[in-house]
């Protein structure tokens, strides 16, 4: 985990969107949790199970398994905890006690599941 600012005061824990948008967000991310620092709120960015430098593959990756994982991350923070996800992030601080959330661009579990099946039709038109 990514850890930002001072150790104590507030801190805001990042849920970034899953699978391959994360990639495109982390930077915008880091960049937003820096600004925070510098106001003197803590941030953190958490890998959840099986995303970014996890060494679970990707494919055992369930939404209880990467929701434990960010629930797990915020506990191990110094209150008061706010979340702030972007995209399908959002889908992974509902089990984490938090003081409050923030969802920017969120998308629901199953807008996010058609994406998916939209690119594995896609990938098995292109591989024939």
């Amino acid at each position: 985990m990514l850890r930002f600012g001072p150790d104590t005061g507030p801190v805001v824990i990042a849920a970034l969107p899953l699978f391959e948008e994360a990639n495109r967000t982390r930077a915008f991310m880091v960049s937003i949790l820096r600004a925070l620092a510098t106001r003197g709120i803590a941030g953190a960015l958490p890998d959840p199970p099986a995303q970014g430098e996890s060494l679970l593959p990707t494919h055992e990756a369930t939404l209880g398994l990467l929701q434990g994982g960010f629930a797990a991350a915020a506990a191990s923070l110094p209150a008061p905890v706010f979340s702030l996800a972007i995209r399908s992030g959002a889908l992974l601080d509902g089990a984490a006690a938090l003081t409050g959330r923030y969802h920017f661009s969120p998308i629901a579990g199953a807008d996010l599941r058609r994406e998916l099946i939209r690119a594995r039709q896609a990938s098995a038109r292109e591989s024939g």
